[in-house]
């Protein structure tokens, strides 16, 4: 009988082959599919950053708004803290809380305002001086005032000056009106580019969140290659079968490989080569169903 080392040499190198071949086609679809999830998640890092720049930009706009409220409660707001009302009235009054701000926005501006309003009320009475010396100067003018003039003046001129102050009264209150409705049409003159960019931002921050739930989408699909556990079983088993156990024999003296040690062999790599042959089909088949 023949030397039996070419076969068992035949069988390891052959095994060796297989095992080169499906381990880098394994491998170099493992690098494929890392570059493409890092391509993905870099990605997703760009469109995270552009959230959060939009997301600042978004509340500079309405730190804008803020202001533009606060500066026009304060000038609205003074007339309410000089006569000391209670917040609940200013919350409510649509003219003076534009945007339906809550009281506890509210609130630290009317505080501020209440310290202006009792400072000017105290700049207003040293100014003025102490009213107890008016009251001597008072009694004397009245006790010079005949009642009976005035009474017979005051009958005389009672229903004109009446007329008279209900015609000025209603002027007033219509001036008044007209200048706050236009005041308060300036306000939101100038409050509508901000709106109007706020909502811009909010179209372009769901436009990066639909794409960031795209890519999560499509990162979540991008899992293991198909076939790597049947590629990783077949090298396991090809490098036992046909490498580690022919190895194990070698050298083999001339004689001592029997026939059913040669069959034996044999039918392990026909094992092996079939599996590889029927490996390489299921990888054409899934190939063929992900073009169509």
């Amino acid at each position: 009988m023949g030397d039996p080392n070419w076969l068992l040499t035949a069988i390891i190198t052959i095994s060796g082959s297989l095992v080169a071949i499906i381990g880098g086609f394994l491998v170099s679809r493992l690098i494929a599919i890392s570059s493409e999830r890092n391509g993905i998640k870099g990605k997703i890092a760009d469109y995270k950053q552009e959230i959060k720049n939009i997301k600042d930009k978004i509340n500079e706009e309405k730190q804008e708004l803020l202001n533009l409220d606060q500066s026009w409660f304060k000038t609205t707001a003074f007339e309410y803290a000089l006569r000391s009302a209670s917040l609940d009235e200013i919350v409510n009054d649509k003219h003076i809380n534009l945007n339906n701000h809550p009281e506890e926005v509210l609130k630290p501006w009317y505080e501020n305002l209440l310290k202006k309003a009792e400072e000017r009320k105290n700049k207003a009475t040293q100014l003025l001086g102490p009213s107890e010396k008016l009251i001597p100067e008072l009694e004397e003018t009245l006790k010079s005032i005949n009642l009976e003039n005035v009474l017979e003046l005051s009958n005389a001129n009672a229903n004109s000056m009446k007329e008279q102050l209900k015609a000025r009264e209603k002027a007033q209150q219509e001036k008044l009106k007209r200048e706050r409705f236009m005041a308060e049409e300036v306000a939101r003159d100038m409050q509508k580019p901000h709106f109007a960019e706020i909502r811009n931002l909010e179209k372009k921050l769901n436009h990066w969140k639909a794409k960031i739930d795209d890519s999560k989408l499509h990162l979540s699909y991008i899992g293991k290659p198909k076939g790597i556990v049947s590629g990783i079983v077949f090298i396991g088993l090809t490098i036992i079968v046909g490498i580690g156990f022919p190895i194990c024999f070698v050298p083999m003296s001339p004689g001592n490989l029997s026939d059913s040690m040669r069959r034996i062999f044999l039918g392990g790599l026909f094992v092996v080569l079939l599996y590889f042959f029927i490996y390489l089909i299921v990888l054409a088949a899934d190939s063929d169903s992900n073009s169509d």
